[in-house]
């Protein structure tokens, strides 16, 4: 089953007009609506209707209006609307025990206090109830509303509720500039992910062995449709001559009316195919996929054991450092970080020099990148590097060759092999030899000059190494002529 990456705009490019008034009405506070004389009547006529319908309207109609309302304002009136019409209906007087307590008693229950300018009327049996002129000089006061009412200006109205068309040149224009942001958003998450899926495809054994079952890849891209992202989309993909499908042209889907809203458009779903020839275009414009830059990576450990403490650390927490800083990475380079790291805690370890002996020198900058090749790891992590999938099945070429920007390092750095004691015990336990040999094809002339001219200068190190030493020549001295050897003396 392919991967499946699901890409949700952050922001939607256009959003309906009755989303937008519901969006500018909930981000208010509560009670943001002010409650004003004719609020008030409307209740009170509401209450009364629902008095008529039986005995037990004053708590049928009451309670509905604390909970709804919103602000004490709000709740006294609707309470005390629906109370006066139940004494209208029926004559029935509302006992303190049938509302659980006074009104203001159920407003503090609820964390509302009585109006400033409402007054009580305490009627036979100790029943508090508000007079509807009560009421109206408490929606009068001159006290502040605890809230700003909700307005709309004219201009606000005419945007949310006018056509798009007809909102003129710079509404139309405004609104692509918003939607290409969003496409552009995406389409860059969409690449991050991509990056991020490839590198993994070459950590994980049982993908990378897939690829080279199959010959391809796939995973799925899920995000909301639109035509410039499809667009977007498939101009991406093709830089690395990969595949791209859409899923709802397989199935017949139709694509969203052109009336549609953001909010209506459907999630689309795109199928991307990575053959093992778009997996190499696509590790020649991103090299770190393959592995992270050399210098960084020492940097990053020297800085890591500068900060840790030698006698706890453990080299899981180094390697879960590398990954995080740097993304999954290969077997062969995280063993390579091993020793980089063994060699640093040694030389942290060297008692310091003083006086003169102390002074760094200079530092010569490289004219050219070259890869520190000195130890068996380095040659095995050259090796694993130039040929991250290994050699195709019967053939001395590699399944998938590495990027020229990191090849041509390791090749320049492969010069110091010859000089190793190991160096033709690595060339017999390693395939070293045969990778490099297949790198003078290398489709980048300067790579493939740089392996051209590693193989000849091996080769030439070997018959070096085969020839016998010649003995210095014995230089003949010739005896003066007419002298023959001294004669023994002969002893008495």
């Amino acid at each position: 089953m392919p991967d499946t990456f699901d890409f949700e705009p952050e922001a939607s490019p256009a959003a309906s007009p009755t989303a937008a008034v519901e969006e500018k009405a909930a981000a208010s506070p509560p009670g943001a609506v002010a409650a004003g004389e004719e609020a008030g009547e409307a209740s009170a006529g509401a209450g009364a209707k629902a008095a008529d319908s039986s005995n037990g309207g004053v708590e049928q109609a009451a309670e509905p209006g604390l909970s709804e309302a919103a602000t004490g304002g709000d709740a006294v009136m609707a309470d005390a609307s629906a109370e006066k019409a139940a004494e209208a209906g029926d004559g029935a007087k509302t006992d303190a025990s049938a509302g659980g307590g006074s009104l203001s008693d159920r407003l503090k229950g609820r964390g509302l206090d009585m109006p400033a300018g409402a007054a009580d009327a305490t009627g036979a049996g100790g029943t508090t109830a508000l007079t509807a002129s009560a009421l109206k000089a408490a929606s009068r006061s001159d006290a502040a509303p605890d809230h700003a009412p909700l307005a709309v200006s004219a201009a606000e109205q005419k945007q949310l509720f006018t056509p798009l068309a007809s909102q003129g040149a710079k509404a139309l224009e405004a609104q692509k500039e918003l939607r290409d942001e969003n496409e552009n958003e995406t389409i860059a998450r969409i690449s991050k992910t991509l990056k991020r899926w490839v590198q993994e495809c070459l950590v994980v054994e049982d993908k990378w062995k897939k690829l080279i079952a199959k010959g391809v890849l796939k995973c799925r891209v899920q995000a909301r449709w639109s035509e410039g992202l499809d667009t977007k989309l498939k101009s991406l993909v093709s830089e690395y001559g990969a595949k791209l499908s859409v899923e709802s042209e397989k199935e017949g889907a139709e694509k969203a009316p052109a009336w549609a809203t953001a909010a209506e458009l459907r999630q689309e779903k795109w199928m991307v195919g990575f053959d093992l020839a778009a997996f190499e275009k696509f590790t020649n414009a991103h090299p770190d996929t393959v592995d992270p830059p050399e210098e960084k990576v020492r940097a990053f450990i020297k800085e890591f054991i500068k900060s840790a403490d030698l006698q706890t650390m453990k080299v899981k927490d180094l390697i879960e450092g590398l990954q995080v800083k740097f993304g999954k990475m290969r077997r062969p380079c995280l063993d390579r970080a091993k020793t980089i790291a063994s060699d640093d805690i040694l030389e942290s370890q060297q008692p310091k020099k003083s006086g003169l002996q102390a002074q760094k020198p200079k530092v010569v900058m490289r004219k050219e990148a070259k890869s520190q090749i000195g130890k068996d790891e380095d040659v095995r992590w050259a090796e694993a590097t130039l040929a991250p999938l290994g050699m195709r099945e019967g053939s001395d070429d590699p399944v998938l060759r590495a990027p020229q920007a990191i090849a041509l390092p390791i090749l320049k750095g492969l010069k110091n092999l010859e000089e190793m004691n190991s160096f033709r015990t690595l060339l017999k336990n390693t395939k070293i030899g045969k990778v490099v040999n297949a790198y003078r094809n290398h489709p980048n002339s300067e790579v493939a000059k740089a392996a051209k001219d590693l193989v000849t200068s091996w080769r030439t190190a070997i018959q070096r190494s085969k020839s016998p030493k010649k003995s210095p020549k014995k230089v003949a001295t010739e005896e003066p002529r007419g002298q023959g050897r001294p004669k023994k003396a002969k002893t008495q």
